[in-house]
C-alpha cells in the first residue's frame, strides 16, 4: 500500500484555503477509491504566521471532510519558520510522522516490504 503526504503551506489564506482543500480532498478521495496503489493520504496545512482565520478555516474544512479513514488531515500552526522551504519541510515531516510513527526526525523509515510515503507540496 502506498501512503501519500500532501503539505499545504498557507500564509493569510483564509479566503482561499477552502477551494484549495476541497480540490485536494476530492483528489485524495479519488486516489484511495481507485484500484491503484494509493491506500492512504494525509494532508497537513501549515498555517505560517497567519494573522487571519486560515488555521481555523482549514481545521473546520478538514473536520467536515472526515468520513473516510483513508484520507486524514491536520493543521500545523507554524510561528517559527522563516522561509517557505522550512514551512514545507515541517508540514511534510509532520505528515510522515503521522503515517509512519516512530520514523524519527532524520528520515522516512517504512516497515519491511512497505513503500515509504510519497511526499507532495502545494504552493
Amino acid at each position: 500500500m502506498t501512503q501519500v503526504v500532501v503539505g499545504i503551506p498557507a500564509h493569510d489564506e483564509a479566503d482561499l484555503i477552502g477551494p484549495c482543500l476541497e480540490a485536494v480532498l476530492a483528489a485524495a478521495g479519488r486516489a484511495v477509491a481507485s484500484p491503484g496503489p494509493v491506500g492512504r493520504v494525509h494532508l497537513v496545512v501549515a498555517a505560517h504566521r497567519c494573522r487571519d482565520a486560515t488555521a481555523e478555516r482549514a481545521r473546520e474544512l478538514l473536520q467536515r471532510a472526515q468520513g473516510d479513514e483513508r484520507v486524514t488531515g491536520e493543521v500545523l500552526v507554524d510561528l517559527t519558520s522563516t522561509t517557505v522551504g522550512q514551512v514545507r519541510d515541517r508540514a511534510l515531516r509532520r505528515g510522515v510522522a503521522h503515517l509512519v510513527p516512530g520514523n524519527g526526525e532524520d528520515g522516512v523509515a517504512a516497515e519491511e516490504g512497505e513503500t515509504p510515503p510519497w511526499l507532495f507540496s502545494t504552493d
